[in-house]
Formats: C-alpha cells, sequence, structure tokens
C-alpha cells in the first residue's frame, strides 16, 4: 500500500504524536496520539484545557469520512474540538467560526479555557495569515477577533501560544528579524490593549525558520520547532531551559532614560524622533578593514556606457536575512523619554530633528546597579540644511503602506540611514547635507523595492525647501506580470518567462547571495494562483569547455 502525501509539500500527511519524558532528560520512542482523531489527511498543532479533558486541534477539512474543499478546489485547515472520554477521544468536531474558504489553524487555549488564539488568513485582516481570538461566552464561541497592528502585518503571524501570566508568543516573517520565521511576545497594558510585538531574539530565533514556540508555567523550560542547522530533518523539536525570572537580574530589563542635546549649547532638544535598535553581538570597535570581502557592483547610468562604481561590504552568511527589532521614540518637553532596555546588550540610535544633522550612535547597556537604571544622551549638531519629506504608497493602488524601510544613501560618503515609514505611509529625514547626491530606497517584505535619486547640488541651503519624494512599492508577483504585458504576453499554459537575475559563480550549482529576489516573485506570484505549475529550467555559461559545461 503506497502512503498518501500532499502534493503542495511533497511529503506524506501529518499526524499527532506523542512521546514521554525520561530520566537523563530523554524521550521515549514516539507513539501516535489517538486513532480516533488521526485521519488520512494532516492533523497538526493541538491545545488542551487546564483539567486536560478537552483538546483543540488543526485538520483538513475533513470530518466523519467527508472531505470539503474550496471553490478553488482546495481541502483548507480547520479548527475541531474533541473531550476525553473512557475509551480515549469522542469523534471530533468543528468549531463554529471555521470557514470552507479560508484557512483557520494552530488553536491555543487561555488558561481560563474562555479565549481561544489561533491563526487565519481571512480576508478582513492585515494580509498574509493573522492571529485572530474567539471567547467562549454563553456556551458559545464568539465571532473571531484579529488582533491588530500591533501583532498582525501584511507578511504571516502563525503559531500562537498563550501563557498563563497572559504573554501572547507567535511567529511572524512580517515584522523582521533574524531571519525566516521568528518569534515575538506581546502582552497587554493597563488598558487592556495589545502592546508592540517584541521579537524574542536569540538563540530562540535564528537564520532559519522558527516558530512553534510554548512555555511552562514557571517559565522555566518549553519547546520550540525550528529550520536551523544542525537538525536531524526540515523541522525539528528543540528543548530549552531558563532561569527563573528572578534567577538571574542581569537577563532581566531595566528602566533607561534616553535624551537628546544640542551639540553647540548643551540644551536638551524636545520633540527628537529616535529609532533604538537592540545590536546581536559586541561591535569590534575597529574603524579601519582589514582583509574584508566586498561586493563590487556597476550600474549603468542615463549616459551610454558611463557606470557608477560602488562597493559594499559583504555580510556574514545568513546576515543579510537579519532585520533587528526597531522600536521609535520622540523626546518630551525635557527632552527625554524611558524605555526598558537589556543589560550587557548593545544599541543604536537614530536621531532627527529639524534643523539638525541626522545623529547615529551606537551605545552599551551598562550599568553598576541595574536596579538604579540607566541614562545615555545623544548630541545633535545644527545646520542650515533642507529636509526630506516623503510617502511609501503601494504602485497599483496608491494606498499608504506603514511600517516600510526607507533607506538614505549618500553617494557623497557612502553612509546609509534606515527609517521606518509612519502608520500613514510618511516618513522624513531632516537634514541633507548640501553639495551631494542621495539614493532613496523603500522596501517591505512580499513587495518589490523602490528607488529615488535627490540632489542639493544647485539648492541655496540658507533657504532650500523641503525636498519630497513617493516611492511606489509593487507586489513581488507584479514585475513577472508587468514584464509579460510588456511582452504583449498573457499568462496561459506554455508561457515563457524569463528571470533574468539569477546567476552562479563558477564551478558552483548554488545561486549567488541576494540572487533569490525574482525567485521570491515567483514563490508570490504561485501564492497568488494556487493552482498553477511551472517548470524551472537553467544553463551552464560560457566559460568552459562544452564537455565541462555538460558535466
Amino acid at each position: 500500500m503506497v502512503e498518501q502525501k500532499d502534493i503542495w509539500i511533497d511529503d506524506h500527511f501529518m499526524a499527532l504524536y506523542y512521546a514521554r519524558q525520561q530520566e537523563a532528560e530523554t524521550m521515549s520512542t514516539p507513539v501516535e496520539f489517538s486513532y480516533q482523531i488521526t485521519t488520512k489527511y494532516h492533523e497538526g498543532p493541538v491545545t488542551f484545557s487546564k483539567d486536560g479533558q478537552q483538546i483543540f486541534f488543526t485538520r483538513n477539512n475533513y470530518n466523519r469520512g467527508k472531505r470539503r474543499n474550496s471553490k478553488r478546489g482546495v481541502m483548507k485547515l480547520k479548527i475541531y474540538s474533541s473531550q476525553r472520554s473512557e475509551v480515549g477521544w469522542t469523534e471530533a468536531t468543528e468549531l463554529p467560526f471555521n470557514t470552507d474558504e479560508y484557512e483557520e489553524c494552530h488553536p491555543s487555549l487561555s488558561a481560563d479555557g474562555r479565549r481561544l488564539y489561533f491563526a487565519s488568513n481571512r480576508p478582513e485582516g492585515e494580509g498574509g495569515m493573522d492571529v485572530y481570538v474567539s471567547v467562549f461566552e454563553g456556551g458559545q464561541w464568539s465571532a473571531p477577533q484579529n488582533l491588530g497592528p500591533e501583532i498582525n502585518t501584511s507578511g504571516n503571524e502563525v503559531f500562537p501560544f498563550i501563557h498563563d501570566d497572559g504573554t501572547l508568543y507567535f511567529a511572524s516573517d512580517g515584522w523582521g528579524g533574524v531571519g525566516g520565521l521568528d518569534i515575538f511576545s506581546t502582552q497587554r497594558d493597563a488598558q487592556q490593549q495589545w502592546q508592540a510585538a517584541r521579537n524574542i531574539g536569540t538563540p530562540f530565533n535564528s537564520p532559519k525558520d522558527d516558530f512553534g514556540f510554548i512555555l511552562n508555567v514557571p517559565g522555566t523550560e518549553g519547546y520550540l520547532t525550528s529550520a536551523r542547522p544542525g537538525g536531524l530533518g526540515q523541522d525539528d523539536i528543540y528543548h530549552f531551559k531558563m532561569p527563573p525570572p528572578s534567577a538571574e537580574p542581569e537577563l532581566r530589563e531595566m528602566s533607561a532614560q534616553i535624551c537628546a542635546y544640542a551639540a553647540d549649547g548643551g540644551q536638551r532638544l524636545s520633540d527628537v524622533e529616535m529609532v533604538i535598535v537592540e545590536e546581536a553581538a559586541e561591535p569590534t570597535g575597529r574603524d579601519e578593514q582589514v582583509a574584508e570581502d566586498y561586493v563590487v557592483k556597476l550600474t549603468p547610468t542615463a549616459q551610454r556606457e558611463e557606470f557608477l562604481l560602488s562597493l559594499k561590504r559583504r555580510m556574514p552568511a545568513g546576515a543579510e536575512e537579519q532585520r533587528p527589532e526597531r522600536n521609535q521614540y520622540r523626546t518630551d518637553a525635557e527632552g527625554r523619554f524611558e524605555m526598558s532596555l537589556r543589560p550587557g546588550s548593545y544599541y543604536r540610535v537614530v536621531a532627527r530633528k529639524s534643523g539638525y544633522q541626522l545623529a547615529e550612535q551606537r551605545f552599551l547597556a551598562e550599568s553598576p546597579d541595574w536596579t538604579q537604571g540607566f541614562e545615555w544622551c545623544i548630541p545633535l549638531v545644527a545646520q542650515n540644511c533642507p529636509a526630506l519629506e516623503g510617502e511609501v504608497v503601494h504602485r497599483e493602488y496608491h494606498n499608504a503602506i506603514p511600517k516600510a524601510t526607507v533607506k538614505l544613501t549618500s553617494l557623497c560618503t557612502g553612509e546609509d540611514y534606515e527609517i521606518l515609514s509612519d502608520a500613514q505611509g510618511q516618513f522624513f529625514f531632516p537634514c541633507l547635507p548640501c553639495d551631494c547626491e542621495f539614493v532613496v530606497t523603500g522596501e517591505k517584505v512580499h513587495f518589490e523595492r523602490d528607488k529615488k535619486t535627490l540632489s542639493t547640488l544647485q539648492l541655496d541651503c540658507q533657504r532650500a525647501e523641503p525636498l519630497r519624494v513617493q516611492l511606489a512599492l509593487g507586489n513581488r508577483f507584479d514585475g513577472l506580470l508587468s514584464d509579460l504585458n510588456k511582452q504583449g504576453q498573457s499568462l496561459e499554459v506554455g508561457t515563457v518567462i524569463e528571470l533574468k537575475n539569477i546567476y552562479y559563480d563558477f564551478d558552483q550549482a548554488s545561486i549567488r547571495s541576494g540572487a533569490a529576489v525574482d525567485l521570491d516573485r515567483v514563490v508570490a506570484l504561485l501564492r497568488a494562483y494556487p493552482s498553477m505549475t511551472l517548470e524551472l529550467a537553467s544553463h551552464t555559461d560560457a566559460r568552459g569547455t562544452e564537455g565541462y559545461n555538460e558535466r
């Protein structure tokens, strides 16, 4: 008998298994969790009621021997529940908020059993998969509520886990981070509003996908799933231990006062916008670059046979995917604000204010006594210079794109500054040095970037009005479709799409770092049209002999 395989992942369907923890922290051989629950299709993440008498789990849209498909012929995921009985588990029943057209999966039940958190790609969300909650009231589950933009993004938020202390953990590829899916956490404030999601950092997150985070009630140990190197397969389960929250003060956060002041007079400056980035490792402390590896790039200009030569330091493997956590603040009337820092961590600050040069510095959060707090201030240099105001919008629909990364690159010094667009897609650089040219780039996960050039060469910096620019980002698959339109082609059986930027090094079968952008566009196209199938073809280049290249 040939076992069925899921054509979407080209692997066997998943079932629920369990293993018991033994002495010396080893695990017993996994066995099937329940034959009453297991079907020939997928069973996935589960959650239990506090007394262990009820289970909620993910399953394909298949119950009582019948499968149901969406209008496109796809069998979606749903959430089912079952009660413990004397002979195992009762027949599974699906929850009332499930749909046939969208995914509902990855349930997590609160400690009081009243709130069920799960992931779904319903159309009313922020985009991709979002985290929702349903409340058990009057003997039934309520209509799901989206947890909003403090948690959900245009990317995917999946595998939520609600801890007994009220902390919500989830995995996301839309907030940026170390790479792939990263694990984030958030809590409610005094008004019961969810706070901004926070990346829980390494070692929990890696350059690969990390998800399925769970934690025991004391917060001392737990499990997560990861595709990081060193595992035994594609996604492996990992166990971790942590000291009790009060056992290691240096692992806790400390209160910090961050301020800004004028470099020429020392007075504190109000209304200074700052972006705080926690950095992953200790800086080298060396300005000189010895035996560094650089990428050389020739960019065509408007003049025939004229190119712009640019040098960029090559990042270590996996570093290009890293997106450190960012927090945006603004100084008050006293020129300061409060935030929490991790003792012993390095932070990078970018500060901006009209009439002052953009300032960037790094500091170490270090205090002899973390209970006494910490203070750090950044100086700003006054200068007559034009500001840059801009917005990031969707290329086709022209609506604002919030939380897009906007990078300003000086072609005079090669320095880069990065900020995020606000909720209205707006961004602002307070001071562009005179007699220089700049490149402004906007990018966001699942969007194609846009780039504009600016110049202050002919400006009177004493009286210059702010410069304005609009960055229009398109969906990644839009680029492929527009290429076809330009060629007069339609998307039909047999259509050939040329990917022009996929390169290999000589004698190598793996693509170069950064060459996956077009392949990401192909993935986005396939996700937009799930029933599409395609064939990828590649060839060797002109270097090497014909026989060598054939081999």
